[in-house]
Formats: structure tokens, C-alpha cells, sequence
């Protein structure tokens, strides 16, 4: 049925009071309460980039890491250790970011926020706008960073969203004893724009803002947006395996405003996550042909697999209600659809809010794409960079959900994002590792639920097998005039049976390009299986070795060269002569060059190789003054028969007597060996 709405109950916000001031253009002055509106105004969000605005990132990366413009290479790009990047040294303090107006400072995090003073200068003032303690910019002790929604620790991540202006100016000095770990978002905005400069002593009314925004963030689920003359449309949908069903076809100009889905789902958890990623939820604005959203249908309210209840700004998710507060516009028509690849018939009562909008307004086109290794960009150049999203035109990255199925354990998630904007050559945001995008810090397995970001699942409470992650960027959008490139490193390769999928939420002109496809749904289940007991670190065992233990071995890639997923099978506590036997599978009888990765490392053993009991060459010592990974090895060419071969490792001379140390505990390591067909 469909039935006309005067008003919304619940926390609600009036979209269209705010159509006024930023429908047609790009304001030219804000107040701050306009400006802390943009921590809640999702229509606002939805407003295609002026020219000029722009969103980017100061953070503790490495600065190792390079773009060499002279020979169009990246230098050293994924060094590690990122806790002490920083602009310059002024004294004994240290300048960590330096911005010109007119601008806005949309988030700061840490990993330790420690006693030694943050001072925010603003506008060449010489007297400091904020000078704290870094802790007190995040513990929500002191006015006005003490709005609970806003200022927080979230799984041992310090997080303060309160936005901080300037007109022309800023510049952050860090005290010794600061902490170590930081970013700073920041937004510029069009030359011509004025803005307020941030003071702490807020206004009555810029405090009502803060608290306004901060009572709409605590209660997210319970947030409705509301519009005048908005209408509903709820029905119960059936969809019978192999079909779909139309759960919207309305006529622009209009924007959904709030989506909600009670799905019927199966008691079990395997059937529900099953379920949820076989079912498929498709939107098309104004009649173009490839949809501009396409997801599993659980993936896209912002968590995987299955149901895993959360609550945040736009997106949330429980057992009984999934729903959006995504502003979708479009000006001719659109429609919805939630397609069923399974083999069962679902059933869901669907509930769509949406209201008129000016035609005239410079409105965007929602889209979310859910994906696995699309579009990865030249392993030859960048081996360990996963997109997250590629598109072309102009609009406005929002975030995106990460869910990763991470079976062998070991902590997956130092990989930083690195976004380039209209083809710049060096990334304008170049994060610290991947749990700091998300809001927390220190691999910290604990679930947490912020407005903004989400750590919905992590299965075992130890970051292996499922974990799911999200991250909303609404104040914090980075806009683009051209293009938008987003990665993050995967540390961790899909031969390790480390898989990432992600759904990317961002805005796009309608002429824009979005080469995302559906995705079959062979893809989309079955991907997350565990590896065979006798695989470690992917390589298969055969047996127990003659002497010693064999197990996992953790490695940094910035000890030396690159190991395949930051581990190796490492042999330790074996004695002259013990044997390692080890698997490898031809897949038809032919010419096959057998190819290895191997661990050098002081007191490390000299071995000889056999394949199939005939020795392979000459012994090889992998004795070495430091730590580091051999090249690929070519170790001779074989005429094979289809099935399973033996490699075995013997070890003929013990390396010289070392310390232990964390990773001069073993004497024989392995990155990984293979067939290669010839």
C-alpha cells in the first residue's frame, strides 16, 4: 500500500529546510552549527562536489615510501613501521600537519594518545585554539570534546569526530610525550568559502548543534529521516528461487530516504549466511541500463556473512530488521529489486520511505558495489594493493564495508589505505594500517558499534576466520572532479586462503563511470573454506618431520625482502640429518620447473633437497647475516607423472650458534614452493 506521511516519529531531521542553502550551489558561508549539520545531514551528502573541495588525510605513514617522478616509480611503498612520519621539526616538538583554509579538521585518531601536548593553531594566531593533552582531545573529559557519540575510545582506538575550523589557516605541533600513531582528516573547501574559526569556548547555539548531532549518533537505529510530503510504500515480498521481486518503481524527481527490509530468515546460521549472499538487492536510477547498486543482499547493509547486529548512521542491521538512511536521489525514475539465487523461497516485509526533491538540485547518484579482486591493479608495480574501489567522473567516496575470511590466523590488517583523487600521482590520503581507517588500534579483536565505523563480527574473538569491518565516511566524503582510486595492502595473498569483499557507498554524476558487474553467485559462497590440517603457511606437509617441530612463522615485510604473506613455514629444534617431507601436486603428466621461496637468517641450516628421493643440485646454506627472503629460485626442470610428488628437506650442516630472537628461533624457513608447467 501506499500512504501519504506528514511527519516521521521518532529523532528525526527536516531535509528539506536544509534544500534552501545547498541545492543548487556550494554555500558560500557557514556558520558552525551549519557545518556541525554535516556530521548528520545525509541529503546534503548526497550534493555533487564544487570545484575545489576536497578531502585529505595527515598521518604518521612511513615517509619512505615515495613516488619517484623522474623515473614513474613507487620507492619503498610498503614499508612498515608507521608510528613516527611527521612534516618537520620545530625544536624539540614536532609539526605533524599544516593545512590552508578555508578548511575543516573532520577527525583525529590515535593508537596512543598520550600526556604530551596537541596544539591546534589556527589562522597565524600565535596563541594556540586548542591546547590539550593529546588523551583529553579523546577520553570526552573536556568541553566541548565530550559529546559520547562524537569523542571515544573504540577497541583501544582513540577517535574525536568534533568538527574544527578554520578560515586560513592550520598548523598542529605535537609536545614530546604525545603518543605515537596518528591521523588527521581534514576538508578544504572552495576559496571563496567563509567559514568560523574554531574556539572552545562555544556559543550557546553551536553547543545546541553539538548536542543535536550527538543525540541523533547516540540513537542511530532509532533515527528516522522524515521530509515534508514524503510517502511509504510497505509490502511483503516473495521471491521464488530464480526469480526476483520489485520492492520500488517510482517517478522522479524523488530520493528514497529510509530503507527497511524483515527479512524471514532460517534458523541456522550456516542456511542464514548461506542465504544472505545468495540473495541480491539491485537499484537503477533514471532507466540506466547497468544497475548503479548491486550487492548481496546482507553485505549491503554493511556487515557479512549472516545476520551480525549492529547499529550505525546510515546502515544497521538485527535479526529482525535490516535498514538505510542512505539518500538516494533521482530525477526520472527508480527502481528496486531483490533477486534469489538460492534454492529456497524468501520472503520479507519491505518498507520504502521517499520524498519529492528539486529537480534542479545538483544531486549525485547513490551507488554501492560489492566486489572481490576487482580491478587489482598491476602486481608487477603494486603486489600487495587491493582495491577497494576504481570509478571515473564526479562525486563523493563514502566508506566502504570490508568482511575478510582469514583462516590461518596471524594479524592480516597492517595494510594502509592509500586514495589518489583525480589522478594525482601520490595518494592525498596515505593511512597507518588498516584497523586505524576503521576507528581502532593494536589488532584488537573486540566488536565495537560508533555512528561511523563498526567492528561487526570477528569470529573467534582472535582475528581468524570471519571479521567484518566498516567505516562511513558523511563530514569526512572525499570529493572528486575526475576520478577516484582507493587500495588498501593485503599483506596476505589468496593462495594463503585470505580472501577480502568489500562494498564501496559513493556518489557519482550521472555520466560518471561505474564498471562494476553482478557478480555470479559460485563467487560469492564457497570462497571461505579452511585450508587442510597439513597446509601451514601454504605449504603441504607430509607427515612429521624425523626431528623438530614445524609451525607458522610471523614476519614483517620491512625486515627484508618480500615474503609472499608476511609468514613462512618455519622448521625449528631439528638436529643433523632430521628430514622434512613436503607436498606438491602435478595436475598432468608433463614438464614442470619446480620453483621456491626460501628464509635466510643468522644460525639458519645448510639443507639439501630431494624430489621424489632424487637429490636436487647442490646443497644450499641459508646462513645470512640478517633476515631476509631468497628470490624466487629455479631448482631444476622434471619430466612429471599427474598426482602427488615429494619434496624433501635434509639438513646437513647446522648453522653457527645465535641467540634466540623472535625470528631467530627456527633453522629452516620456506615462503613457499610450486609446479610451474612448462
Amino acid at each position: 500500500m501506499i500512504r501519504f506521511k506528514s511527519a516521521l516519529k521518532s529523532l528525526s531531521i527536516s531535509l528539506f529546510l536544509v534544500a534552501i542553502l545547498c541545492c543548487t550551489s556550494f554555500a558560500k558561508e557557514f556558520s558552525y552549527a551549519d557545518i556541525v549539520d554535516e556530521l548528520t545531514n545525509l541529503q546534503k551528502l548526497a550534493l555533487l562536489p564544487a570545484d575545489g573541495q576536497k578531502c585529505a588525510l595527515w598521518s604518521s605513514y612511513n615517509q619512505v615510501s615515495k613516488y619517484d617522478p623522474n623515473t614513474n616509480t613507487y620507492i619503498e611503498w610498503y614499508r612498515n613501521g608507521d608510528g613516527s612520519g611527521i612534516i618537520r621539526m620545530e625544536g624539540e616538538n614536532q609539526v605533524i600537519a599544516e593545512m590552508n583554509g578555508p578548511g575543516c579538521i573532520n577527525r583525529i585518531w590515535s593508537a596512543t594518545a598520550g600526556q604530551g601536548h596537541l596544539k591546534i593553531y589556527l589562522d597565524g594566531v600565535q596563541t594556540p585554539a586548542v591546547d590539550l593533552p593529546f588523551i583529553k582531545y579523546c577520553d570526552g573529559s573536556t568541553t566541548p570534546f565530550n559529546r559520547k557519540s562524537l569523542v571515544y575510545v573504540a577497541a583501544k582506538g582513540y577517535n574525536n569526530y568534533t568538527p574544527i575550523p578554520y578560515q586560513k589557516s592550520c598548523k598542529i605541533i605535537a609536545e614530546p610525550n604525545w603518543g605515537k600513531y596518528y591521523q588527521i582528516t581534514y576538508q578544504t573547501f572552495p576559496k571563496d568559502t567563509i567559514v568560523p574559526t574554531f574556539n572552545m569556548n562555544l556559543s550557546a547555539e553551536d553547543s545546541a548543534a553539538l548536542d543535536k548531532a550527538d543525540a541523533i549518533l547516540s540513537n542511530c537505529k532509532a533515527f528516522i529521516p522524515s521530509a515534508n510530503e514524503s510517502k511509504e510504500i510497505s509490502k511483503l515480498i516473495t521471491v521464488e528461487p530464480g526469480k526476483q521481486a520489485e520492492i520500488f518503481n517510482l517517478k522522479g524527481p524523488a530520493s528514497i530516504i529510509r530503507l527497511e527490509i524483515k527479512p524471514q530468515l532460517p534458523a541456522d546460521k550456516k542456511q542464514q549466511e548461506d542465504l544472505l549472499r545468495q540473495l541480491t538487492i539491485q537499484m537503477n536510477w533514471d532507466n540506466q541500463k547497468n544497475p548503479a547498486v548491486w550487492s548481496p543482499l546482507g553485505d549491503f547493509f554493511g556487515t557479512a556473512p549472516g545476520v551480525n547486529e549492529y547499529s550505525s548512521f546510515p546502515l544497521g542491521m538485527s535479526n529482525d530488521l535490516f535498514y538505510s538512511n542512505w539518500f538516494m536521489p533521482f530525477s526520472k525514475a527508480g527502481k528496486g529489486i531483490i533477486g534469489n539465487d538460492s534454492n529456497t523461497t524468501f520472503k520479507a516485509d519491505v518498507r520504502i520511505v521517499y520524498a519529492p526533491i528539486d529537480a534542479n538540485a545538483d544531486y549525485g547518484r547513490f551507488h554501492a558495489k560489492w566486489h572481490r579482486d576487482a580491478f587489482l591493479p598491476d602486481a608487477k608495480i603494486w603486489p600487495l594493493d587491493w582495491t577497494i574501489l576504481k570509478t571515473k567522473g564526479r562525486g563523493k567516496f563514502c566508506g566502504f564495508a570490508l568482511n575478510l575470511w582469514n583462516p590461518a590466523g596471524k594479524w592480516w590488517g597492517e595494510g594502509d589505505e592509500r586514495f589518489f583523487v583525480d589522478g594525482e600521482k601520490f595518494p592525498s590520503t596515505f593511512g597507518t594500517g588498516t584497523e586505524d581507517y576503521f576507528g581502532y588500534a593494536w589488532c584488537c579483536p573486540k566488536l565495537f558499534y560508533a555512528s561511523y565505523h563498526n567492528q561487526t563480527a570477528n569470529t573467534n574473538g582472535n582475528n581468524t576466520d570471519h571479521i567484518s569491518l566498516n567505516r562511513w565516511q558523511i563530514a569526512d566524503n572525499v570529493p572528486f572532479q575526475k576520478s577516484f582510486d582507493a587500495y588498501i595492502e593485503k599483506y596476505f595473498s589468496n593462495s594463503r586462503k585470505t580472501f577480502y569483499s568489500a562494498v564501496s557507498y559513493w556518489y557519482l554524476d550521472a555520466k560518471g563511470q561505474d564498471e562494476y558487474k553482478p557478480v555470479a553467485v559460485n563467487e560469492r559462497l564457497g570462497y571461505y573454506a579452511r585450508p587442510a590440517e597439513n597446509v601451514i603457511a601454504g605449504v603441504a606437509i607430509s607427515g612429521e618431520p624425523s626431528g623438530g617441530k614445524i609451525e607458522l612463522g610471523g614476519l614483517n615485510r620491512h625486515d627484508g625482502y618480500n615474503w609472499r604473506d608476511l609468514d613462512h613455514l618455519a622448521w625449528k629444534d631439528a638436529k643433523l640429518g632430521d628430514k622434512l617431507h613436503l607436498e606438491l601436486s602435478a595436475d598432468k603428466d608433463g614438464k614442470y620447473i619446480l620453483i621456491g621461496k626460501f628464509t635466510k637468517q643468522d644460525g639458519y641450516a645448510t639443507v639439501q633437497l630431494y624430489l621424489d628421493n632424487k637429490k636436487i643440485g647442490e646443497p644450499m646454506d641459508f646462513q645470512n647475516d640478517k633476515l631476509i627472503s631468497t628470490p624466487e629460485l629455479s631448482l631444476g626442470k622434471y619430466d612429471l607423472k599427474a598426482g602427488k610428488h615429494i619434496l624433501t628437506v635434509e639438513i646437513i650442516k647446522l648453522g653457527p650458534p645465535v641467540k634466540p630472537t623472535k625470528y631467530r628461533d627456527a633453522m629452516f624457513g620456506i615462503d613457499y614452493v610450486k609446479l610451474k608447467p612448462m
